[in-house]
């Protein structure tokens, strides 16, 4: 093959690389954004069981401050998630912004 066919070649396919590897990054942000759903789901059933169960258990009074207690750490944790995913997104689109300076001054 020639230099202009190669060339050819590697324009055409860049576009489809790019989209299939931005369309991969999509999906793992929106798989950790599921997992993060989830786990308030989670939490949100263990208060209420927690709640639940505190009658049976004959101890009304005191169901609520485990309760709480509970879903509070629950919270916090999800909250620390939250500010991490922050974090990692800004770090993704600082390196992006590094690659793509980068890719502009090797022209």
């Amino acid at each position: 093959m020639d230099i202009p066919t190669i060339d050819v070649i590697t324009t055409a396919v860049a576009p489809i690389v790019m989209v299939s590897a931005s369309g991969l990054l999509f999906i793992g942000i929106q798989t950790k954004n599921l997992h993060l759903a989830d786990r308030l789901r989670d939490l949100i059933m263990v208060t209420a069981l927690l709640l639940a169960a505190a009658p049976w258990a004959g101890r009304t009074g005191q169901a609520w401050p485990v309760a709480a207690v509970a879903f509070t750490i629950g919270i916090a944790f999800l909250l620390v998630a939250i500010v991490l995913e922050l974090v990692e997104m800004r770090t993704g689109l600082r390196t992006l912004r590094i690659e793509i300076r980068s890719a502009l001054d090797g022209r």
